[in-house]
Order: structure tokens, then C-alpha cells, then sequence
């Protein structure tokens, strides 16, 4: 038996407490201690169950209530004045519920994912920002809610038996990150919640560093400034521990997985970007997008079939801060465009109001407006004909060095997007959401060689032009209707549908081609040259995919801290590739026209079980059907979190603000995705890729993660996150050039996948760490990162384990963002960021290694090309710097500007090489360089 409190009875007074996971006993002698009373109980009845309770305006006698009452316990006061801790000894009455939603307390906007907390209870909110909690015992309860970027909020309720309460919680923006990725921190809920997926949003000027000490958390400090924003629209994902961001020829890579192993996703449908160039070509407007979230490895059965992970971006559907209406506009030096949003008040339905909010949005690029300098000349460097490919595939044998003497170069790069989608709320507990999105991208390349004159005359086969116009578009619709039915149960259906088409043509004649006989002017030679390429049939690539799906799923609250969601999902994919190779390289190259429709059925359960203050456990499992070939294929996945509570010790070692999370399971893939090396002698375009839902020849491509993480986070300015994972895929694919090059082989075009997709093993590891240090004017942030990824073939590099094309070894980031002038409505920040790659290796470009030893070329000169471990490239070392900031212009209205520089430092780290000719004839490689110094002026006017 514990007494604590003054030597005597005293009223119970005004106490400024609140008590966030506190073990009750400790909780107890706190209120005794602040509000001078005395409070006896016993340590074994009272336990140590953690308690959530407090806010303004709460006596002692509250507390002393909220606190019993959480543990079940009841307590009264003696005539002396001293509170005496009790069992309950009351008849059992009917737990009430709490059904409510999550929002943005300035624009309204739904906050997915939410986390809400009653005593020991826990729910995370659905993507519309609805949550539920059954079994809540009635009387006086505190709702504690928290979001990333947002201000905790705690909420009194009085529960009443056998009622539901439904509440509208609304959480203030406050401190969050600049370059717009932040990671969660420990707040109300769980640190370990922060683990397995990293979120990004579109900074807002709310979200701004200055603020007053109290309103301080664990997130990095932001000026409302433009955030840098990367090809994927929205936020730069860069600096995440675990993701490669993108150079210029490069995709995601979401630990060690290739591009394709991860789906990029708006609102929940997918979409395809075959290629990526730099800044200048992306597939999403960042004035469209809200939030990027990052699911890694281990990630939920919800969240789908892919071997690496899954991007998924949100439209921006927020209400207009002042007025209905608000309209941004953004440009820079590679695209404009802009955003309008409207919200209405559309009267009441069954009682509840209704709201109607639109967004529309546009964007276009500018590279037919202004061309920057540094990107084109790059450019230039690199579309240069590749005389060693160009010459193993010239049907009429190999071509002269001269040949490739540069003309005139010319390269065009052009994309659009338009993204409408609207929001329709029924209350707080309803909303039907539609979206559609449409993106449209071109690259093309033209380049004439003339040749170097011998002896004065210039041979007339020497000249030389060539084309290449790569062409995509995609198509992305959704429809969504989610509601809170019961206190136990939320429910959700929808949707989708994905369309992505890819064409690339390419060709090149000579002068034999066009009859020239030498003596022609540069003019005239030209027009021949172009006349002659007009009349062929050129080599035409191609890939479309078509995937509809239908999608159901339920949430249910089994009880505190217990919660189980299942759902079902029909897809129909259907999809055709074609090569037809009636132009450059067709002697070598075999005709391919696969067309192929995949339906499937798939059934999902999630669950959260807490197993008491420390421990939660995430098993999931996935059925997927195929109707092609009546297999069930199952995905069993299982997550364990840990959050240590402040009395926690491992030894000597104190565990506070310490969080863990261990996650694995079965990964499937049912379309795979491969790269397909560009025939064509321009090197602007080396490789695009390719979707194709796998047919009923092969297997899924297939993984099994185990993935680790803690999180340690001592204060709120300090955190550090460790992770770890390791992969082993028994099955992915790649093209299988022997069979698109057999010369050899039957007339009939290659159709069924088995024919021209050849079988890999993979296997990656890796280790990652990453330190944050925040402050109220300042942010700056650390990470390395260490990995092996290799890819083995039985058919090639005679069946070992190489490194993989996209593989870096070893990774560093720094970040420092400043604050330098300004207060909380405007400010001027100042952001640096480094990044270096060490250990890149297949440094020639990828068809020396995929199509010439297919063709039966091993070797080109010393260059071996069955050994592209061998081939390193030099490390790539890059600063960027940039100055942004945020205008007030009265009420809602603002200007941001954003000055940035990419490699500020000039340096021109290789991209990767060709080989060239020496003078002695012997083959040399020739670096192909990233583009230099790159400034770029960024505004963006919201009225």
C-alpha cells in the first residue's frame, strides 16, 4: 500500500497534467504531488497499465477519475480527505463506441492514416481519415490524435452506454520538413508507427519554422517555401534511407529492387514512366499531388502484390483556406502550370451537410519555349551515334569511323498533364472521391553525319542520318466511395482503371541509301538523305496495357487495440508488345508480337493486435487466383512492432524513445517488367521499359523480404533510425536477346512470354542509417546506406552472380536546411544538399552486355563483355544549393519563390561509356557525362 500526496487533506485544485502512455501508478503519485492531496492505493491493484488523460481546465479529482477509471478500477474519499484507490464494485454496464474523422483544422482536409488513441486503445484511419473504436467503456474519456506534420490534439468525450460518439478532430499544421519528406516521429502514438513507410507532402505555408518554443515536435522545420519536387510529381523522395533517387538515366530503386519491382501509384491506380530523363521529364504535376507515401520492405498484404515495395500519391484535395476558390500557378525552366480548387456547400443529405471539393490541374513542359543550356548540351554529348552497335547491326557490314564526324544534332523533349479529381462528403463519416489524371511524353532525336573528306573528297557512303522518337501515354481513372457504418466496422469500394501505351520508332539510311556520290553541298545531301529515310517502313517498338480492377474491403474493431481488415479484388489486365523489324538492324533481329489478356482474383486480411503497452503484432495474408491457370498463390506477411515505454531498460542501457520493427513474408508480381535495349544507333535512348502481366508460360517473378528498423529518438530534436534488410528472389525475368536475335530461327513471330523472357535469380542485402537533428531555424540530417544486389542466369555470364545494372554499393547524403531570415508568414530559407555513389559498375551501356553477345561478340577490343563487374565507373559527387521563399500577398495569397543549383560545383561524373575508335584503330571508351552546373528559378503565385 502506497500513500502520496501533502501531509494533510487538502481540496483537490486546478492541475495542469497530461498523462501520454504514463504507467497509472506513477500517474497517481504525480496527481498527489500536483495537486496536494493524498491518494493511497496499492502497487498490485493499480498495476502498471500506461493511461492517456489530462488537458486544460482539469482538477485533481478528474484525473484522479479519468486515471481509475482507465485501469477499471474506482476509488473514494475518506473523511479525512484522503482518495482511496478501490475495485469496482459496480454492475456491469454496455460499452459505448467512438466513430468519428480526422481532418486539417484550417482546410477540412482529411488526414489519412491518422492515429487516434483512447486509454489503451488504438486505431489508425482509413484513407479518408474516418477511424473507429469499439467496446470504450462510458463515462469521461480523453481521444488523443496525432498526424505527421500536424499539432497533437486531445479531445474530452463523454461516452455514454451503449451509444457512439462521433466526433471531427482537428489537428493544426505545425514544424515539418523542409525538401518536403519528412519521417514520423514519437508522439501520442507509437514510435514504431513511424517504421516500414516514409511519407512526403506538399509543403504548406502554415507548416512554417519560427514558430513559438511550445508549438515545437519531432519534425523538421519548413518555411512554407516551393519544396524540391522530383519526376515522380510532388515531393523529391532523395532523401529517404533505403530509396535511390534518380539521375538522369535512372529510376527509383526502393532498396536494391529495379525500377519495375515497385509500383508507382495515384490515387490507387498505377502508373507507367518508361524512361526518365533528368528533371526535365516527369509523369505528375507537383502542383496535383499532396502526399508520397513509401512502403518498403515487409510492407502490409493491403498494399498489394509487388517485389519491392509501392509509391503511392494522393491528389490535392484540401479546402481553400479563404474563400471557395483558390487558383496556384507554377513555373520553372522545364514546365509550367496550374491548379484550381473549389469547394461548395451542397446542402444537407439525411440530415448531413454536404461538401463538393474539385481540383484541376494542368501542366505543360517549356522545352519548345526555352532550352536550359546545361541540360541541352548534355544532350548533345550524349546522342552521338555508337559506332561498335551501329556496326553490328548495319546489314551491309561495318561501318567507317569517319562516318560518325557529328553535322547537326537535334533533340526534342515535350510532356503534358491534366488531373481532375473531385471529393464528395456526406458528414463526417461519408465521401465518394473521383479522379482522373492523363499524361502524355515525347523524346525524339535526329543527327546527321557527313563524314571527314578523304584526299579531298568525301566518301559517299559515309554520311549518315539517323531518327528516334520514343512516345508514351497514360491514362489513370478512380472511383472511391469509403463510410464509417457502425462503431466497429468501416467499409470501402471502388474502381480503377490504368491505360499505358508506348511507341518507339527508329531508323538510319546512309548514302548509299540515298545514291549520293559524294560530291553533293551539306544542304542537298541533307534533303536526299531525309527523302530516303521518309520512304522506309521504319522499325517499330511497342507496348500497351490495359488493367481494369474491381475492389471491396472492410476495417472491423474486435475489441481495444484489436483490429482486422479484409477486402477482395477482381483485375483484368490485358496487354500487347511488338517488335517489328522491318527497319535498322532487321537481318539480326526477330519479329516478336505478344498479346496476352490475365485475369485474377485476390483476397486479403490484415490484422492489429496489441499485445499489451509494448508489443503489436501485423500478420496479413494475400490470395491471389489466376484464371489462366487455376492456381491459388498465396502471400503470407507478418510485421512485429515494439515501442519501449520510458521505464525501460536493456541492461544497463535505458530503452527510451526507443521503437523496432521486424517484417517479412512471401512477395509476388503479376506483371513483370524488363528493359528493351534501343536498336537504333542513337544513344539518347538506350533502353526503355517494357509491362507485360505475366501469361500462363511462366511463373509470377516472386521475393521474400525480412526487413528490420529502429528508430531511437532520445528528445525531440534528435532522432536516429538504423534499418536493415535482405531479399532473396527466386524468379524475375529479362529479356532473352539470344532468342530476339537467333537469325536462324522459324518465320513466325515470337508470341507466347516463355519464347523471349529468360529466368533470374536475385538476391539483395543491405544496411542503412540515417540522423536528424532539428531545431526551431535550422535541420540538418545525415544518411548512409551500404548494399549488395546481384541478378544470376543459368544462359549467361556462365551462371554466376553479378552485380546488378542499377546497383549502388555504397550511398551518402547530407542535408542542411537553415532558416535564415523571416518569421512565421515569410521567411528565407537556405538548403544544401550532397549526395555520393561509390561502386557503380556495368559501365558500358547496357546493349554492349545484353545484345552483342547475343549477336556473338565477346569481346571488343580489351573491353571483355561477359564480365560488367569489371567495368567501374568513377564515383558520382553532387552538391545542390537553393534559396526559397514564401511571400504573403494578404489572407490565403502568396507568392514562393525558389531559386535552386543542381551540382553546383560543375563536375561532370560519368553517366556511363561508349566505345570509339583509337588512332591506331583499337577501341577506347568515351565517357558520357552527367550535364553541369544546372540553375533553375522556380515560382509559384496561389490567390
Amino acid at each position: 500500500m502506497c500513500l502520496s500526496g501533502a501531509a494533510s487533506a487538502q481540496e483537490a485544485a486546478d492541475v495542469r497534467l497530461v498523462f501520454r502512455g504514463v504507467p497509472a501508478s506513477e500517474a497517481l503519485a504525480a496527481i498527489a504531488e500536483a495537486g496536494g492531496v493524498n491518494v493511497a492505493f496499492s502497487t498490485d491493484l493499480v498495476g502498471a497499465r500506461p493511461v492517456w488523460c489530462g488537458g486544460a481546465g482539469w482538477t485533481a479529482e478528474d484525473l484522479l477519475r479519468c486515471v481509475t477509471g482507465a485501469v477499471g478500477l474506482d476509488y473514494v474519499r475518506r473523511s479525512t480527505g484522503t482518495y482511496v484507490v478501490v475495485a469496482r464494485v459496480v454492475e456491469p454496464v454496455a460499452p459505448g463506441a467512438v466513430a468519428g474523422l480526422v481532418v486539417d483544422a484550417e482546410t477540412g482536409e482529411p488526414l489519412p492514416l491518422a492515429h487516434v488513441r483512447l486509454a489503451d486503445a488504438t486505431a489508425v484511419a482509413d484513407r479518408s481519415g474516418r477511424f473507429a473504436l469499439a467496446g470504450v467503456a462510458p463515462g469521461r474519456q480523453v481521444l488523443l490524435a496525432s498526424f505527421v506534420g500536424y499539432r497533437s490534439s486531445a479531445l474530452r468525450l463523454g461516452i455514454a452506454p451503449g451509444a457512439v460518439a462521433r466526433p471531427t478532430i482537428r489537428l493544426r499544421p505545425t514544424v515539418a520538413s523542409t525538401g518536403a519528406v519528412v519521417v514520423d516521429g514519437i508522439e501520442a502514438r507509437g514510435a514504431s508507427e513511424a517504421l516500414g513507410a516514409d511519407v512526403g507532402f506538399e509543403v504548406l505555408p502554415e507548416r512554417v519554422a519560427g514558430a513559438p518554443p511550445e508549438t515545437e515536435t519531432a519534425a523538421p522545420l519548413a518555411n512554407g517555401a516551393p519544396a524540391p519536387t522530383s519526376s515522380v510529381g510532388g515531393p523529391a523522395l532523395q532523401p529517404l534511407l533505403g530509396v535511390g533517387g534518380r539521375t538522369f538515366r535512372d529510376g527509383l530503386s526502393l532498396q536494391g529492387g529495379e525500377a519495375g519491382e515497385h509500383a508507382l501509384a495515384l490515387d490507387g491506380a498505377q502508373i507507367y514512366e518508361p524512361l526518365a530523363i533528368g528533371p526535365a521529364l516527369g509523369s505528375l504535376s507537383p502542383l496535383a499531388v499532396d502526399r508520397v507515401t513509401v512502403h518498403k520492405a515487409g510492407f502490409g498484404a493491403r498494399h498489394g502484390s509487388r517485389l519491392a515495395g509501392l509509391i503511392e500519391t494522393q491528389h490535392v484535395l484540401e479546402r481553400p483556406a479563404d474563400g471557395p476558390l483558390a487558383v496556384a500557378a507554377e513555373a520553372d525552366v522545364y514546365a509550367a502550370g496550374a491548379r484550381l480548387q473549389h469547394h461548395a456547400e451542397a446542402g444537407r443529405l439525411g440530415g448531413d451537410p454536404v461538401e463538393v471539393t474539385t481540383l484541376v490541374a494542368a501542366r505543360r513542359s517549356l522545352w519548345d519555349v526555352v532550352r536550359p543550356a546545361s541540360l541541352d548540351r548534355a544532350l548533345q554529348a550524349w546522342n552521338d551515334v555508337d559506332p561498335v552497335l551501329a556496326a553490328a547491326l548495319d546489314a551491309d557490314g561495318p561501318m567507317a569511323r569517319e562516318r560518325f564526324d557529328l553535322h547537326r544534332h537535334g533533340s526534342d523533349l515535350a510532356f503534358a498533364d491534366l488531373h481532375v479529381a473531385t471529393r464528395v462528403r456526406v458528414g463526417p463519416l461519408r465521401s465518394l472521391q473521383a479522379s482522373v489524371y492523363r499524361g502524355t511524353a515525347d523524346v525524339a532525336t535526329e543527327l546527321v553525319a557527313l563524314g571527314a573528306p578523304v584526299d579531298g573528297a568525301l566518301d559517299p557512303s559515309a554520311p549518315l542520318l539517323a531518327r528516334d522518337a520514343t512516345r508514351w501515354t497514360n491514362l489513370a481513372a478512380t472511383l472511391r466511395g469509403e463510410a464509417v457504418v457502425s462503431a466497429r466496422w468501416r467499409v470501402g469500394a471502388g474502381a480503377r482503371l490504368s491505360r499505358h501505351a508506348l511507341r518507339q520508332r527508329y531508323d538510319a539510311v546512309d548514302g548509299r541509301d540515298a545514291g549520293l556520290d559524294g560530291t553533293e553541298a551539306p544542304d542537298v545531301l541533307e534533303a536526299r538523305l531525309g527523302a530516303a529515310l521518309d520512304a522506309l517502313d521504319l522499325a517499330d517498338n511497342g507496348n500497351a496495357l490495359d488493367e481494369l480492377a474491381l475492389e471491396a474491403d472492410a476495417t472491423v474493431a474486435l475489441g481495444r487495440g484489436r483490429e482486422v481488415s479484409v477486402g477482395a479484388e477482381g483485375v483484368v489486365a490485358r496487354s500487347r508488345f511488338h517488335l517489328l523489324s522491318s527497319g535498322f538492324g532487321s537481318t539480326a533481329f526477330r519479329d516478336l508480337d505478344a498479346a496476352h489478356t490475365q485475369a485474377r482474383l485476390a483476397a486479403v486480411a490484415d490484422a492489429r493486435l496489441r499485445l499489451g503497452a509494448r508489443w503489436t503484432v501485423e500478420p496479413g495474408l494475400r490470395l491471389t487466383a489466376r484464371a489462366a491457370t487455376g492456381d491459388v498463390l498465396a502471400e503470407p506477411r507478418l510485421a512485429v512492432r515494439y515501442d519501449a515505454l520510458p521505464t525501460d531498460r536493456l541492461g544497463p542501457i535505458p530503452l527510451a524513445g526507443v521503437a523496432a520493427r521486424l517484417a517479412g513474408g512471401v512477395y509476388r508480381q503479376f506483371a513483370t517488367r524488363v528493359e528493351l535495349a534501343t536498336f537504333g544507333p542513337s544513344a539518347l535512348v538506350p533502353d526503355v521499359a517494357v509491362w507485360l502481366p505475366v501469361d500462363a508460360t511462366v511463373e509470377p517473378p516472386s521475393a521474400l523480404h525480412l526487413a528490420g528498423e529502429v528508430l531511437w529518438q532520445p528528445s525531440d530534436r534528435w532522432a536516429a533510425r538504423v534499418e536493415g534488410y535482405a531479399k532473396a528472389l527466386p524468379r524475375v525475368y529479362a529479356l532473352d536477346y539470344g532468342a530476339l536475335l537467333a537469325a536462324d530461327a522459324p518465320p513466325p513471330p515470337l508470341a507466347a512470354q516463355a519464347d523471349f523472357l529468360l529466368p533470374e535469380h536475385g538476391r539483395s542485402v543491405g544496411v542503412g542509417a540515417r540522423v536528424e537533428r532539428q531545431s526551431p531555424r535550422w535541420a540538418a540530417s545525415a544518411g548512409l546506406a551500404v548494399a549488395r544486389t546481384e541478378r544470376r542466369s543459368d544462359a549467361r555470364f556462365d551462371g554466376r552472380w553479378v552485380p546488378a545494372p542499377w546497383a549502388e554499393p555504397v550511398r551518402a547524403t547530407l542535408g542542411l536546411d537553415v532558416l535564415a531570415a523571416g518569421r512565421r508568414d515569410a521567411g528565407l530559407l537556405v538548403r544544401a544538399r550532397a549526395l555520393g555513389i561509390w561502386g557503380r559498375t556495368w559501365a558500358l551501356r547496357r546493349a554492349y552486355y545484353d545484345v552483342l553477345p547475343a549477336l556473338g561478340v565477346d569481346a571488343v577490343g580489351p573491353f571483355a563483355l561477359d564480365r560488367p563487374e569489371g567495368d567501374r565507373l568513377a564515383p558520382l559527387l553532387t552538391l545542390d544549393v537553393g534559396l526559397a521563399t514564401t511571400l504573403p500577398l494578404g489572407g490565403a495569397r502568396r507568392a514562393e519563390v525558389a531559386l535552386d543549383v543542381a551540382n553546383v560545383l560543375d563536375r561532370h561524373d560519368p553517366l556511363d561509356w561508349s566505345l570509339r575508335p583509337g588512332p591506331d584503330g583499337t577501341p577506347e571508351a568515351v565517357t558520357r557525362d552527367f550535364s553541369g552546373i544546372q540553375p533553375s528559378l522556380r515560382v509559384r503565385v496561389s490567390l
